[in-house]
């Protein structure tokens, strides 16, 4: 039979080997925990790392695109300023001395300006374009009244003198809007230049 003193030490030889064998499968399972989860975190940090890779080869790429859309903009916008100011000179020589010299100056430069506009046309901002299209409008404008005043003058008589009158105050006209126009377009291109 088995004593008091017997049944307590094979009680605490089961609980001493038990004690042990959950004190070692704790530590194994904290040891095997601990690499699973360094693996765990290092793929989980890895595809992370991926992901970042591949947003900042995306932000990298479109970053390029932007700096060469706004390059391109930008050259294409300061050949279009350089025209219409080409093409505002133009005018007001015309406006000042209506010679078929200064016509025909006009009219190559209205041509070459609008030439300009169709360029930039794919990387001008819609405002822009129909600001610049209500130029060339008020500048074909002025073409043809000042085409009609020429031939008027080398036709003149009396009668004539009065529709001249007319045709120079409608002619003025045009030219104060084509004028308004161009320091339009010029603030918001400037506007347009900054970033703004």
């Amino acid at each position: 039979m088995m004593t008091w003193p017997d049944i307590f030490k094979l009680l605490t030889a089961i609980f001493a080997s038990v004690g042990t064998a959950s004190a070692l499968i704790f530590a194994l399972s904290k040891y095997f925990g601990g690499i699973l989860a360094k693996r765990f975190e290092q793929k989980f940090r890895a595809e992370f790392q991926n992901e970042i890779n591949e947003y900042q080869a995306k932000l990298d790429v479109l970053k390029q695109t932007t700096l060469r859309f706004s390059d391109k903009q930008f050259e294409l916008y300061t050949n279009l300023w350089n025209s219409l100011h080409d093409l505002k000179i133009a005018a007001d020589n015309l406006w000042d001395s209506a010679s078929p010299k200064n016509l025909k100056d006009f009219v190559k430069q209205l041509k070459m300006t609008k030439g300009e506009m169709e360029k930039a046309s794919l990387f001008v901002e819609d405002a822009h374009y129909s600001e610049l299209s209500e130029i060339i409008k008020s500048f074909s404008e002025f073409q043809i009244g000042k085409e009609r005043l020429i031939d008027l003058r080398q036709n003149t008589n009396l009668e004539g003198h009065l529709i001249e009158e007319q045709m120079i105050v409608g002619n003025q006209r045009v030219k104060r809007r084509y004028d308004e126009l161009i320091l339009l377009i010029k603030a918001d291109l400037r506007r347009q230049l900054k970033g703004e």
